[in-house]
């Protein structure tokens, strides 16, 4: 049975993730990506695209789905789980660096972080931290061999 792309046109994680097995880096279009249709190699990608589901499409599944709006294609933000699910973090479409600022792209992530949630995005040029509702730049460490950053310090 073929698998299913539950995405409808949005492909903004094709561009903002990096994935390392196609030697594409984050900000770039993926060569397999027709954009706002999907992948064309959907059936064989590899393993993170295959395991990759950004929040808005985790929440359709659940008792509060995200407004349509809140779609990454609509809101220029892809957020996602972190190893574990406790972090959030997020990539803002550097075409829209200040797409967290729109009202329910900034109450969603203001929801996040009340309800526990560690939230970290970045917008092509800055990064950003929660913390208490309100969105901080910080400082990341180099990428370790996983390509993860880690948080080192605000800077306000």
């Amino acid at each position: 049975m073929a698998e299913t792309n539950h995405c409808g046109s949005c492909t903004l994680c094709c561009k903002l993730l990096d994935i390392a097995e196609l030697e594409k880096p984050a900000g770039r279009w993926c060569p397999h990506c027709a954009i706002g249709k999907g992948c064309t190699v959907y059936e064989t990608r590899p393993r993170p695209c295959r395991d990759f589901e950004c929040l808005w499409l985790v929440s359709q599944r659940g008792a509060k789905p995200f407004a349509p709006d809140l779609r990454p294609d609509k809101s220029k933000l892809v957020l996602y789980f972190a190893e574990g699910d406790r972090d959030v973090l997020g990539a803002c479409d550097p075409g829209a660096p200040d797409a967290w600022k729109e009202p329910a792209v900034l109450a969603l992530l203001q929801s996040l972080s009340r309800a526990g949630r560690r939230v970290m995005f970045g917008n092509g040029r800055q990064h950003y931290a929660m913390d208490r509702e309100r969105a901080r730049p910080v400082e990341l460490a180099p990428p370790d061999e996983k390509g993860i950053r880690a948080f080192v310090r605000f800077l306000d």
